[in-house]
């Protein structure tokens, strides 16, 4: 289960994909694991009658194990102080049977967020009649929704399950030890995928090039516990890996060959931008997917400003600043025929100067 703490909550979700604010359903009998973090300050998750206490922190994953023995409801504070409402950051550990907590944890009905707000989920029960009913549904699962989010995002196009991608492929990397380029190895854990996804310089797998974006501060907790929970399903050491394991080798990625590009009509540029372009380029990870050798899952760029562009949709295009710029903020308008809609969405991630920066460094990559 994951467990999110903020000023003044507390928001669990289940693998299910159930959520509950300031509540905890648990079955009797079983060994439970809570992955914990928090949105804003320390928090501490507190069970007086189980005896145990787990600080909450911000910017990092804490766990915590227990098993209950004896149904009931049972108090659930912060023990921590948080703030000026800190005295009703409470909740309620509900303790089930096994067939109660099952039934519970099936039971749809509204779909409960982190920030507190309820939103009705709803699924199709009758669509082949003149008049359709909608009933209540459950959340998607964790590890689904981390899959719909990971293929959204564009992380499939590089991290390849088979391998061969320019990222490593990551079946079977949770609880495996890594090998980093600096020689070193670290334990795949939930702090390691954290890490690896938020702040991707800062650990990176022998054999592959520092070019993953960066993500931290533009996806949520939740999204982050959503990945998470994807990448551990994908690995058979699931959540109880072992300290000492083999490791996950690296597949490295073809050697590039080199694949002509049609002449383009080219234009001038702002030499100053595109150099501040050049070097956010590399920091996004574009250089990734959009290789000059023309063989990345993106297309190549150089040579491309007021070319002609076929489409997906058939039709083409001049591929001018207005169109760039399009494809930066909304990569999914206009996708060039013969590549998949992987690239992230970057509509109110960059700056008006970081987009037109970007601009003028692909206006500048001339044959």
């Amino acid at each position: 289960m994951y467990v999110i703490g903020k000023q003044w909550m507390w928001h669990v979700q289940h693998a299910n994909g159930k959520r509950e604010n300031n509540e905890l359903h648990v079955p009797i009998g079983q060994p439970v694991r809570l992955i914990m973090t928090s949105q804003d300050v320390i928090h501490s998750f507190y069970i007086p009658a189980f005896r145990i206490k787990q600080d909450v922190l911000p910017g990092r994953y804490t766990s915590l194990w227990f098993e209950a023995t004896k149904p009931g409801e049972y108090h659930l504070f912060c023990a921590e102080y948080c703030g000026t409402e800190h005295s009703l950051m409470i909740g309620t550990v509900i303790v089930m049977s096994l067939n109660e907590y099952q039934a519970w944890l099936t039971t749809p009905g509204d779909v409960i967020m982190p920030d507190g707000s309820i939103q009705a989920g709803q699924v199709l029960l009758n669509p082949n009649t003149s008049g359709p009913q909608l009933g209540p549904s459950l959340s998607d699962p964790m590890a689904v929704a981390g899959e719909q989010l990971f293929t959204s995002l564009g992380c499939a196009g590089c991290h390849v399950e088979a391998g061969g991608g320019t990222g490593p492929s990551l079946r079977n990397v949770f609880g495996y030890t890594q090998t980093l380029a600096d020689g070193s190895t670290v334990l795949a854990d939930e702090n390691y995928i954290r890490t690896s996804i938020l702040t991707s310089m800062k650990q990176i797998v022998q054999g592959y090039q520092p070019v993953m974006p960066v993500y931290e501060g533009q996806i949520s907790d939740d999204q982050l516990n959503q990945l998470l929970a994807y990448i551990v399903s994908i690995s058979n050491r699931g959540g109880n890996a072992p300290a000492s394991v083999p490791v996950a080798e690296p597949q490295p990625s073809p050697a590039p060959t080199s694949v002509p590009a049609p002449p383009s009509a080219g234009g001038p540029f702002d030499a100053d931008l595109a150099t501040k372009g050049e070097q956010l380029f590399n920091n996004l990870g574009c250089v990734a997917c959009h290789q000059d050798s023309g063989l990345g899952l993106g297309p190549r760029l150089r040579g491309l400003y007021n070319r002609q562009v076929a489409l997906a949709d058939g039709s083409s295009i001049t591929a001018d600043a207005a169109y760039l710029q399009e494809s930066i903020l909304n990569s999914a308008a206009k996708v060039v025929k013969d590549y998949n809609p992987i690239m992230p969405v970057y509509q109110g991630q960059l700056k008006d100067d970081e987009v037109r920066q970007l601009v003028e460094y692909i206006k500048s990559l001339t044959e």
